[in-house]
């Protein structure tokens, strides 16, 4: 029997589930183990501190708290902060920049919470923002759900898995995807 290497493994889980239309850059990053810093004194090295809360407003309309914690406080926006130090290309940097820019200039932390969605909505069909769009969600929900809060608490998570069970309903166990 031939073993498959955690790399191709996850390429290939990525591939199966359609997860393909995410960024190579993002599957790189979580590939080569992006780690975040969760210490308190943390500091954004590439996101300027004026553009980090119209981030972290972003990505709580995407990922917002329920019964499980948001995406803010998932420490998603410091994954954001390592992709763009490490991982995305100078083009999606703009994008994100941009994107900031526009979200400044129509005053999107001066919005009520259902003006916001609303907003973050209509960037998303709008052709010029959906670039944007589309990069911040998908490192939103990448960010989220490889972080410890995601993996455990918003998806089912066993630490020691029981007994091989391939063709199952996926209510079976709560609903939720498995993390492991």
């Amino acid at each position: 029997m031939k073993l498959v290497g955690r790399r191709k493994a996850l390429k290939n889980t990525i591939s199966y589930f359609g997860l393909s239309l995410i960024s190579p850059t993002l599957v790189s990053g979580v590939l080569s183990g992006c780690k975040i810093d969760n210490t308190r004194k943390w500091i954004p090295k590439n996101i300027p501190k004026s553009n980090l809360n119209y981030i972290i407003e972003w990505i709580d309309i995407i990922i917002p708290e329920t019964d499980t914690p948001s995406a803010s406080k998932a420490l998603v926006h410091r994954f954001i902060d390592e992709m763009i130090e490490s991982f995305l290309s100078k083009n999606e940097i703009d994008i994100i920049d941009s994107g900031i820019d526009y979200l400044k200039s129509k005053s999107f932390l001066k919005r009520i919470n259902k003006e916001k969605i609303e907003f973050v909505s209509k960037m998303g069909r709008d052709k010029q923002w959906n670039p944007f769009f589309s990069l911040m969600k998908n490192m939103t929900v990448l960010g989220y759900f490889n972080s410890e809060v995601g993996a455990t608490m918003a998806a089912n998570y066993d630490k020691i898995p029981g007994k091989y069970e391939g063709c199952i309903p996926v209510n079976k166990y709560s609903g939720k995807v498995w993390a492991t």
